[in-house]
């Protein structure tokens, strides 16, 4: 079945935006302490668009983007955000998961997929009339909940990727194997050895090759997603 896959932008800073219009359009940072030595959990696409990576510490930072500003997480606030939400995209379509606190994946039924640009505009215009511009997600649709997250990721921020079947893989073709969710840098490194170097030649595996790279089930499982 298809689906679609909604991935909230910086969701922690632009929460903190969206709270306090005086940190809107300006670089922040969202970090657990306010001590100096600590590191940001989360930076706003201002503080990324100046170079500012997520997870730099403050001083790190601070020498990218002298004009940052850093908040104190407040983990209850983002809560509460979250449930409103999710309450404003479930009166657009039922909501099938909640993966984190900032994703969450939807089923498309056959009338809604061709309707797939439609039905992520109306959430995005949903979520815009309640809660302005500043909280914005990048949607990905796509034949599983897997291709749908890497279209989501492809297009941030605000972004909105279909991915559909009959242009798979050439539609994925330009990104690297590491950039698929659930391959990590080790994993990364033996599909390398294996000469798996691009999507072209991963797409091309068979269950069975999948199992063996992986060295268990789980090859078999991002097979079959």
């Amino acid at each position: 079945m298809t689906k679609l896959y909604l991935d909230f932008d910086s969701f922690f800073a632009s929460a903190e935006q969206h709270f306090n219009p005086i940190l809107r359009k300006r670089p922040i940072g969202v970090v657990p302490l306010d001590v100096p030595h600590t590191g940001c959990i989360a930076v706003s696409r201002e503080a990324k668009q100046a170079g500012v990576p997520s997870g730099a510490s403050v001083s790190e930072a601070r020498a990218i983007a002298p004009e940052m500003v850093f908040v104190v997480a407040r983990p209850d606030a983002y809560v509460r955000l979250h449930h409103r939400i999710l309450a404003v995209i479930e009166s657009c379509l039922p909501i099938e998961k909640v993966r984190s606190i900032d994703e969450l994946v939807c089923d498309l039924v056959a009338s809604e997929v061709a309707q797939g640009g439609a039905v992520a505009h109306r959430i995005k215009m949903a979520l815009s009339a309640a809660f302005g511009d500043t909280l914005t997600c990048s949607i990905g649709i796509g034949p599983s909940e897997l291709l749908a997250k890497v279209a989501a990721e492809m297009h941030k921020p605000n972004g909105l990727v279909i991915l559909n079947e009959p242009d798979l893989p050439g539609s994925i073709a330009h990104l690297r194997p590491s950039d698929i969710p659930g391959i990590s840098k080790g994993m990364s490194a033996r599909l390398a050895k294996a000469g798996i170097t691009d999507v072209p030649s991963l797409w091309k595996l068979g269950a069975k090759e999948a199992r063996g790279l992986w060295g268990s089930i789980e090859g078999e499982r991002f097979w079959n997603a």
